[in-house]
């Protein structure tokens, strides 16, 4: 009897198949793991957005080099006429154009570097966010710089864009100076002849990526199929 009266005062929970939720589990568990893979969803769309594989040209005494996996302060572009203003220039996802460019520029002593760069904070004139604050930016230089009698206001000729290059330097100068500081600029860019009569996609068209915080890039190698 006194087997009988134990077994009977013995609370059985009930049985949770596979995939079911318990409800002795805590509420804030299930809470927990959704906000998890909601944040592991983000992560994997930045990393798919910003991380990006792009080549530069590289030369004999250009401070490039997949050998010490750095970039030193030689391979800084600092022309006046760069378009995208100062710093490391690469093809985004253009190992061919960096060829081509690395034979025009050194001839026989031209080679190819590929990196894996992180953007990070981009002004990145592919998106209208960024060409929109480039045009207000713009007017505020030109206002303040170029509108005084016998200023010396830089010009764009062709391939030398060195009224471009003013522009982007001294508006990201000033937008870190406000605490928005960008590590990285990014244009696409029309260059080169029509691939056929009366169209209008051109040879050399390509992405380019110019990095001023050397931090951007991750890895250094040298590409098999550039």
């Amino acid at each position: 009897m006194n087997d009988q009266k134990h077994r009977g005062t013995v609370k059985r929970h009930p049985k949770v198949g596979v995939g079911e939720r318990s409800d002795a589990l805590p509420e804030a568990l299930g809470q927990g793991l959704d906000l998890l893979n909601e944040r592991l969803r983000e992560v994997e769309t930045r990393l798919q957005r910003y991380g990006v594989v792009a080549y530069v040209s590289a030369g004999e005494d250009d401070g490039l080099s997949t050998h010490g996996l750095c970039f030193d302060k030689r391979g800084r572009s600092e022309n006046e006429h760069d378009w995208l203003g100062h710093g490391i220039y690469f093809w985004e996802d253009g190992p061919d154009r960096a060829r081509q460019w690395a034979a025009q520029k050194y001839q026989d002593d031209g080679a190819v570097v590929g990196a894996h760069i992180q953007l990070g904070r981009c002004y990145d004139l592919m998106d209208t966010k960024f060409t929109r604050d480039l045009r207000a930016g713009a007017a505020a230089i030109h206002q303040h710089f170029w509108q005084r009698p016998g200023a010396n206001v830089p010009v764009n000729r062709g391939g030398h864009r060195a009224l471009d290059c003013a522009v982007v330097n001294l508006w990201l100068d000033e937008l870190e100076r406000e605490g928005q500081p960008f590590q990285t600029v990014r244009r696409g860019f029309e260059e080169g002849d029509s691939v056929h009569e009366g169209m209008r996609i051109t040879m050399e068209s390509h992405i380019q990526i110019a990095v001023r915080d050397p931090a951007c890039i991750l890895a250094v190698f040298h590409p098999r199929y550039a």
